[in-house]
Order: C-alpha cells, then sequence, then structure tokens
C-alpha cells in the first residue's frame, strides 16, 4: 500500500489515548505512516494554529510530506505546546465532523486518520484520502458526512478562501 502512496505521511505520538482505538497505530501497521518525524518537514496539522490549511499548501504536502500529533482531546493543548514546530508549517483544519465510534458527529474533534484525510483531500489527493479512509470501518462514512464541507474547502484557492467557506457553514457573515 505504502508504495501506491503519494505523500509521506509522519505521525508524533504522544501516548496519551488506548492503543487499541489509536487510528495513528492502525495506519503504522498498514504502511501509511512513520512515526519518526523529522522536525519541521512538511505542514503540521495543529488545531491551535493561525493559519488555515488550503489547497495551497499541496506543494509542501508533496515535496516535504504532512504530519499529525496523536494525542487525546482531552489534553490536546498541553499536547501541541511540547511540539517543536515552525510556525510558518503549522495549520488548522476547517470545521469537519467526525466519524470515528469516539467522536462521531463531534465538529473538530477527528482521529489522526481523520485529519490526515481531510488534509489529503482538501490538497487535492482524493485518492491517497479514500485509502486511507479504507482502512476503517467507518473511514468511508467521514468522507461521506464531509463531503460537501471537503467540496467548498477543497475549492479554495487560499487559507482566507477556507476560512470564509467556513463562515459560510458556519452560517456566519464575512
Amino acid at each position: 500500500m505504502r508504495g501506491e502512496q503519494t505523500v509521506r505521511l509522519y505521525v508524533m505520538r504522544l501516548g496519551h489515548d488506548d492503543p487499541s482505538k489509536c487510528t495513528a497505530m492502525k495506519l503504522k501497521k498498514g504502511g501509511f505512516v512513520s512515526f519518526s518525524v523529522s522536525r519541521n518537514r512538511g505542514i503540521l496539522l495543529d488545531p491551535f494554529a493561525p493559519t488555515a490549511f488550503s489547497p495551497a499548501d499541496r506543494g509542501t504536502v508533496l515535496e516535504e510530506g504532512l504530519a499529525a500529533v496523536d494525542a487525546s482531546w482531552k489534553v490536546i493543548e498541553k499536547g501541541f505546546l511540547k511540539v517543536r514546530w515552525s510556525s510558518a508549517k503549522r495549520r488548522a483544519l476547517p470545521v469537519l465532523v467526525a466519524a470515528n465510534p469516539t467522536n462521531y458527529g463531534k465538529p473538530y474533534n477527528l482521529s489522526t486518520a481523520e485529519a490526515l484525510a481531510a488534509a489529503l483531500h482538501i490538497a487535492g489527493l482524493k485518492e491517497d484520502a479514500a485509502r486511507l479512509m479504507e482502512e476503517f470501518r467507518w473511514g468511508p462514512g467521514f468522507l461521506k458526512l464531509n463531503r460537501d464541507y471537503l467540496a467548498a474547502y477543497s475549492s479554495a484557492k487560499s487559507s482566507a478562501e477556507v476560512v470564509a467557506a467556513q463562515g459560510r457553514i458556519l452560517g456566519c457573515k464575512a
């Protein structure tokens, strides 16, 4: 499977969650991700980043890779304070709804696998996103549940346009 991937995927695993429910562990076993993260390589998905992930990040993702931090949502803020990564390469995902069994229906509370797949989809790497989600019973449901949101974000040209699309989705006036 790894040979078919377009992008190098990295995970910084902080070990806060139940290993039996850890989507990053399953992706590693399947050869999709590496736990050996080269600091400051690629885009780091960070829910506290001031810049939204957008299709404009595709070049960096293809050249340098995509990284996520695997941590419990209960301690996520403390976890990200420990991560050393260039602030210029941190990106927040726009609002999406979790389909994983632990956080089903909750906005923003994505699993590591959902976050990586969402970023790949937004960057125009839809086949890679689908392959990641096929590893989980509920995975294709994530893409289906967020189909309209992902389409809106994928058609944006910049971070600002992703934020504007998110505002429309949330019913906010710009």
